[in-house]
């Protein structure tokens, strides 16, 4: 369910491929953004628990997070474009790709440092704002 609510791509395939969660959002009290919103967050920490009970793995602290990071953006960003005035929402290209870029970039330019300090960010920072460019060139010694 989780997966196709983040995939609703247009506003007809819930009907041909028999989906409901996979219908356009037209309405800001939605039930799956309810469920996204309460249901599934829930669903995992009882997982999570019954995983440590039976000694079991659960997911990394990092995916879990990122799980409910998503979750809870979804809901938000569909809700405020919908209370903006928009008549539908499609998930598909809801994206933290660019943000994720810009992170990247921003180690790269640190030499690879996971560890950024403010400096190294602002320094980062102004280069791109001066060169206009995220990343370097393959062919350029940047």
């Amino acid at each position: 369910k989780w997966f196709a609510i983040h995939n609703v791509a247009n506003r007809t395939a819930h009907v041909h491929m028999r989906q409901p969660d996979q219908m356009h959002f037209f309405c800001a009290t939605d039930e799956r953004l309810q469920w996204l919103e309460k249901d599934f967050p829930d669903y995992l920490k009882a997982l999570d628990n019954s995983c440590k009970r039976s000694g079991k793995k659960f997911l990394s602290a990092e995916t879990y997070e990122a799980l409910l990071l998503t979750s809870k953006s979804t809901v938000l960003c569909v809700k405020f474009l919908l209370e903006s005035g928009f008549f539908y929402v499609l998930t598909r290209n809801l994206s933290s790709d660019p943000v994720e870029l810009l992170f990247s970039s921003l180690r790269q330019m640190a030499g690879g440092n996971d560890c950024l300090d403010a400096r190294a960010v602002t320094f980062s920072l102004e280069r791109i704002l001066r060169t206009g460019n995220l990343c370097p060139s393959q062919s350029s010694n940047m």
